[in-house]
């Protein structure tokens, strides 16, 4: 890529490149590029699937915890005192 793309890249912004203006090696650079963000978009979105199983998961348990009744304030006669 010309340091232009790689410099709107860099930045944040996106920058339009004709595909057909590419030469074989850049065409490679961009395919490769695209793979690496491909593969680290789908670890995040299996990431954030797991976390999103394990928040649901914790908010069943404290609702069962919740309808036995389990939560109870603490109160300053349990507590010990040392």
């Amino acid at each position: 890529m010309s340091s232009a793309d790689q410099n709107s890249s860099a930045g944040g912004q996106s920058g339009s490149v004709d595909v057909t203006d590419l030469d074989i090696p850049q065409l490679q650079d961009v395919r490769r590029q695209l793979e690496q963000e491909l593969q680290h978009l789908t670890q995040s979105f299996g990431q954030l699937k797991a976390a999103q199983t394990k928040f649901k998961t914790c908010v069943e348990a404290i609702d069962g915890i919740k309808a036995k009744g389990a939560f109870r304030p603490i109160q300053a006669s349990t507590r010990t005192q040392h």
